[in-house]
């Protein structure tokens, strides 16, 4: 498994990603939707469908603790009730195609 940093200095500009699951809901309106980082800083990225757009829809980076990257996927999941740094439920997939 890879580490949050790893993944903040994977995703660069231009790097395209696709909703493959929100809630563990895997049809819907952005789900397979392929999205460009359009932009990125500390505190997340912004995603766009057009490569070319200076702005986009923000994604802020979990916790640490929250995220599982292999690399390819992106899974972020839900604090749980009693505990904000373990897992709950998956939250968001996200499989990045480049």
């Amino acid at each position: 498994m890879k580490t949050l940093a790893d993944l903040k200095r994977d995703l660069v500009i231009g790097s395209t990603m696709t909703l493959i699951s929100r809630y563990g809901q895997t049809e819907g309106e952005n789900i397979g939707v392929q999205r460009f980082v359009v932009k990125k800083n500390t505190v997340g990225l912004y995603l766009n469908p057009d490569k070319e757009a200076k702005k986009g829809v923000f994604l802020d980076w979990p916790k640490a603790s929250l995220l599982e990257y292999d690399g390819q996927t992106i899974k972020v999941y839900i604090p749980d009730v009693d505990d904000d740094n373990h897992k709950g439920e998956l939250g968001l997939v996200y499989q990045i195609t480049s």
